[in-house]
């Protein structure tokens, strides 16, 4: 049974990667991992056949009918008693160990062949050693089930062993080198966590085009040169010639798609500064400061602001979706503005990904939060479509720019 279910799955995952266009060597832990970081968020058929194993075998010893109860408690009474070896029979029946798939002490002096996996009882010892998880059963029969140190009823086990099944695959897909960098950057999210999530379950401006590039993006798997393998005879960017093609070197470091990537970012400070009016604010725009650093350079920030007699600056960022990168840029908006008065830089991944620090704004502008929210969304999908347009430009026989002189001003 195990052995079908294992190549159900294997199939499943060929029919999702060819949906995705997910190449053959991405981690099948993108499959399962949450959508919240990027993933596909399904079940492995394996893992639930061993959720619902554990859940019904431990639903029948607690149930409410009492007949039904006292025939399958005697009955797994009965099948731990006969796995053990006559000489070797314990004085007490260690039936949390059992249910739990132990091995350990006297544990590893149990026969599976007294406990076939066919039976229930043997099924569920099986499942819950595959799912690392305990069933903890006291004296008086009063049991729960142990997944990642959270607790649970039978009757939430579906939910909870879901649920910790579903963070196992998430917290192994973060941690893949390379396809998982995006996904430990979305991770860090704690206010709009469930964006990503809602990105490709509801309605969005996304086509399924638009998805399929986006799977790609966020696992380093785009079609350039400097992807993981065998893909070119040469990894030299084919616009700028100079660095690798990778992902994040299109989406936000090839001089030739400078103007591009100005466009992106003035397409989100004009989001910003309509909710700035709507506040009753009356933002500066891109207006060069009248005073210099300390060594001498002069600052122009995109939005400048006055509250409370003080000057506020805004400046807007779309880095790559690393954690590194993320941080770096929020610190190099820091140190370039701080010297001038307060400064909220403004982080948008160019995969989607907000910095938890841009909800400051909010506050301190006293933005509503319901027209907050809605830029929030809005800045997100037009960095993703954005970035999208800058990879079709990039790879297209006839690109937006040919030419770095093309570009106008410095990257933002």
């Amino acid at each position: 049974m195990k052995g079908e279910l294992h190549k159900l799955d294997v199939e499943c995952r060929m029919f999702l990667g060819a949906i995705t266009s997910a190449p053959k060597t991405t981690t099948t832990e993108f499959f399962y991992a949450d959508r919240r970081v990027g993933g596909l968020g399904t079940f492995k058929l394996t893992d639930d056949a061993d959720v619902w194993t554990i859940a019904r075998a431990t639903q029948l010893l607690t149930s409410r009918d009492t007949t039904i109860r006292a025939i399958f408690r005697e009955q797994l009474l009965d099948t731990i008693t006969k796995a053990f070896p006559r000489e070797h029979r314990p004085s007490i029946t260690p039936v949390s160990a059992f249910l739990s798939g132990s091995t350990e002490t006297a544990m590893y002096r149990l026969r599976d062949g007294l406990c076939p996996i066919t039976t229930l009882w043997g099924a569920a010892r099986h499942a819950a050693r595959r799912l690392k998880v305990r069933v903890d059963v006291s004296g008086d029969w009063n049991i729960s089930i142990i997944a990642d140190d959270v607790r649970f009823p039978p009757a939430k086990a579906v939910k909870g062993l879901h649920t910790a099944v579903r963070r196992h695959h998430t917290g192994k897909f973060t941690n893949v080198p390379q396809q998982g960098e995006v996904a430990a950057t979305l991770a860090t999210e704690t206010n709009s966590a469930n964006f990503i999530a809602k990105l490709v379950s509801v309605r969005t401006p996304l086509n399924h085009d638009d998805w399929t590039l986006l799977f790609q993006a966020r696992l380093e798997s785009l079609p350039l040169r400097g992807r993981p393998g065998p893909t070119s005879t040469t990894k030299k960017c084919r616009r700028c010639k100079d660095k690798v093609e990778t992902g994040r070197h299109v989406l936000n470091s090839c001089t030739i798609n400078c103007q591009l990537y100005t466009t992106r970012h003035n397409l989100v400070q004009d989001e910003l500064v309509k909710v700035l009016c709507l506040a009753g604010l009356s933002p500066t725009v891109n207006k060069r400061l009248p005073e210099t650093d300390i060594e001498g350079h002069s600052r122009r920030p995109d939005i400048e602001l006055t509250l409370a007699n003080s000057r506020v600056m805004v400046d807007v960022t779309i880095p790559y979706d690393s954690k590194k990168n993320i941080e770096d840029a929020y610190q190099r908006k820091v140190v370039k503005y701080q010297s001038f008065g307060m400064i909220k830089p403004l982080i948008i991944g160019s995969l989607g990904f907000w910095h938890p620090k841009n909800d400051d704004i909010r506050a301190l502008a006293g933005i509503n939060p319901k027209i907050w929210a809605i830029f929030r969304k809005k800045a997100r999908i037009i960095a993703i479509e954005q970035s999208l347009n800058i990879f079709r430009s990039h790879i297209s026989p006839s690109p937006a720019l040919n030419h770095p002189s093309d570009a106008l001003g410095n990257c933002p």
